[in-house]
């Protein structure tokens, strides 16, 4: 069985300046971020293995916050080919995956979050919002093969 938990970033500032890649998390997605992660590691099943996240300031925030209250001892992998909203770059990405890798985090952005929920999961989900978690779990053990999945959990911080 492979795992995957997609954590979407929390919200950003734009008041900064920056490009979009650098831009960095404002209050309410520092606030929104614990939140989800609060409730990620109160039903999380599974000791992490890896964990990896977009190069962008938001997402890389986004895990590190995480990380403190989820998996402490796991070192994040950040990848370029993460910071993608393409839902065929991800998905390529995920199907790509070291089948000796039973479960992945991922940090990362939307619309490719949200299609890809949409895609390989059994609910249909309009938009994962900043800092928004889905977990999609597959009956199969070769990530290649991964087509539909059942929607475990959905965590939505406003409703936390």
């Amino acid at each position: 069985m492979k795992k995957l938990i997609l954590f979407r970033h929390g919200k950003s500032r734009w008041d900064e300046g920056l490009s979009d890649q650098f831009r960095s998390l404002n209050e309410k997605g520092i606030e929104r971020t614990n939140l989800s992660a609060n409730k990620l590691a109160e039903i999380l099943d599974f000791e992490p293995q890896h964990v990896f996240s977009s190069t962008a300031t938001r997402a890389k925030e986004t895990a590190e916050i995480t990380k403190k209250i989820v998996f402490p001892k796991i070192e994040i992998q950040f990848d370029s080919e993460l910071y993608t909203f393409s839902h065929f770059n991800l998905k390529n990405w995920i199907k790509s995956t070291d089948n000796a890798l039973d479960h992945l985090i991922i940090f990362g952005h939307n619309p490719a979050f949200t299609d890809i929920a949409y895609d390989l999961g059994s609910e249909f989900i309009l938009n994962i919002p900043t800092s928004g978690v889905v977990w999609i779990e597959f009956m199969t053990d070769n990530w290649n093969d991964i087509i539909r999945g059942t929607t475990k959990h959905v965590i939505l911080p406003k409703e936390l």
